[in-house]
């Protein structure tokens, strides 16, 4: 089991290893070497099993909030489990995910000119 945990409201979000790796380098394929993903990747290379989310500023939060949200859209969760019968677990924990991040941003604008 590998988990993220997040500062404001000091819930964690976890999930298998393997499937957690996969979507770290899924966000990093798709966002670029973002310093947070790879912060977060290097945790899971150093054996850590732990996305430190705490210290991420919210304006990646948000980032890594669309991200799911696309990982969603695109049905990715599809691809992350061989057995068909684990991808409702699987698109649940995501949507778990998702609702989690956007916990953390309550009260957070982002400005129009960012991306």
């Amino acid at each position: 089991m590998s988990v993220f945990g997040f500062s404001k409201t000091g819930k964690v979000w976890g999930l298998n290893r393997s499937i957690t790796m996969r979507m770290i380098d899924w966000w990093i394929d798709r966002a670029g070497p973002r310093p947070y993903l790879l912060e977060i990747r290097q945790s899971y290379d150093h054996g850590y099993n732990h996305g430190d989310l705490t210290k991420v500023a919210d304006s990646d939060k948000a980032e890594l909030r669309d991200l799911v949200q696309s990982m969603l859209d695109a049905g990715y969760e599809n691809k992350l489990v061989a057995d068909a019968t684990q991808v409702p677990r699987v698109r649940e924990s995501l949507i778990e995910l998702h609702g989690l991040l956007n916990g953390e941003l309550e009260g957070f604008h982002q400005s129009a000119g960012s991306a």
